[in-house]
């Protein structure tokens, strides 16, 4: 089905920044030689959930993409992406059986 999108409402979720920087193999070298890098704040990221409403009003759908990513230096950890799927699908069904 290609039905035109006619409203949507969303939500940002950013992580938080790790306690403890993980370091590659070569940087942790390079600190223990004292040629450490200036250790600059690295976006974890986030998660974007955008909750989507067709025209023909029978269709919703649920969309979630990574977001606020630098490029080669955030680490994506699968896992998160997992946990917050399930998530999101235990919600949408407790929502679909509450609104029968």
């Amino acid at each position: 089905k290609n039905s035109k999108i006619v409203e949507s409402s969303g939500v940002k979720l950013k992580f938080k920044p790790p306690k403890d920087n993980y370091y590659s193999e070569s940087e942790e070298r390079e600190k223990e030689e004292g040629r450490e890098k200036k250790d600059d704040e690295v976006s974890p990221g986030g998660v974007q959930v955008v909750a989507q409403k067709a025209s023909d009003g029978t269709e919703l759908r649920v969309v979630a993409e990574r977001c606020d990513i630098e490029e080669g230096k955030t680490i994506i950890k699968e896992m998160s992406e997992q946990v917050i799927v399930d998530d999101l699908r235990k919600a949408i069904s407790i929502w679909k059986e509450e609104r029968k």
